[in-house]
């Protein structure tokens, strides 16, 4: 506990400093609906930032991209397709 709670006092200047700098790119934020931390921090983050949507994935955590690959790896295809971005074919299992 106390190591990831060091680490959100990394995080939320990182958070800051995205906040005050819109980037240029599309930007996608992928999270899950559990993630009480930063979940709240992002919705704010992207109302002020035309260039990033957020996807929020049901019954997923901080850890959405392990907890629901499917829907993580979904949503991150489509934004890269929307926005005429490469996309690397699936390596093998």
């Amino acid at each position: 506990f106390l190591r990831w709670f060091r680490m959100t006092w990394t995080v939320n200047p990182l958070l800051r400093f995205f906040e005050e700098r819109e980037l240029d790119s599309p930007t996608l934020y992928l999270m899950g609906e559990e993630d009480y931390m930063f979940l709240p921090a992002v919705k704010n983050l992207i109302r002020s930032h035309a260039n990033s949507i957020l996807k929020v994935i049901d019954g997923a955590g901080h850890v959405c991209n392990v907890e629901k690959p499917q829907d993580f790896n979904r949503h991150a295809i489509e934004f890269m397709h929307a926005n005429r971005l490469s996309v690397s074919p699936a390596l093998p299992s």
